[in-house]
C-alpha cells in the first residue's frame, strides 16, 4: 500500500494461488477496494508476468466493492500453482481527521481476503505501508482497531 503526498493510495497485491487438484480452473479473482473512490482506468493486471486485459467492476462478485479480474489464458488449472499481480493506481476517500489527535490525519485499510467458500488451508499475508516522501520514521501512529459496539472516548 502507498499512501500519495496528494492524499490518495495506490495498492499492489501480489496472489500466489495454489489450485487443488480436485479444483475448478480458477478464471476470475474478485478484488475488494477500500471504498468506491477508486478509479477503475489505473487497475493493471497480470497472471505470471502475463498482461490480462480484461477488469471489471460489474463484474465483481464479493461483498462491497471492488473488481473482477478475468484471467483469461492465464486461468489456473486444478493442480497448478499461479501468482495473480493486480495494481490499482489510485483510491481516494481514504483520509480523515485523527480521532485521537487532530494535527493527524487517519485511515483505516483492510486488505482484500478471500473467504472460506473460496479458499482452504494457510494463508500467508504480508501488508507493507509506503509513506509519502518527507515522513519521519517516528511520525506514523498505530491505532488499534475498533471491534463492534466499541466507542471512541
Amino acid at each position: 500500500m502507498f499512501w500519495n503526498a496528494d492524499g490518495s493510495t495506490s495498492l499492489d497485491y501480489v496472489f500466489v494461488f495454489d489450485n487443488d487438484t480436485a479444483g475448478a480452473t480458477i478464471e476470475f479473482v474478485d478484488v475488494g477496494m477500500p471504498n468506491k473512490s477508486f478509479d477503475e482506468s489505473s487497475i493493471t493486471a497480470d497472471v505470471d508476468g502475463q498482461p490480462v486485459s480484461y477488469i471489471s467492476s460489474d463484474e465483481y462478485q464479493g461483498d462491497g466493492v471492488g473488481v473482477a479480474v478475468a484471467l483469461g489464458s492465464g486461468s489456473i488449472p486444478p493442480g497448478q500453482r499461479g501468482v495473480v499481480h493486480v495494481y490499482v493506481g489510485r483510491v481516494d476517500n481514504m483520509l480523515r481527521p485523527d480521532s485521537d489527535d487532530r494535527d493527524y490525519a487517519s485511515a483505516v485499510f483492510s486488505p482484500t481476503w478471500f473467504d472460506s467458500t473460496y479458499s482452504y488451508g494457510p494463508t500467508a499475508m504480508t501488508v507493507t505501508y509506503h509513506f509519502p516522501p518527507g515522513v519521519q520514521s517516528d511520525e506514523p501512529r498505530w491505532h488499534q482497531a475498533r471491534t463492534a459496539g466499541q466507542k471512541s472516548l
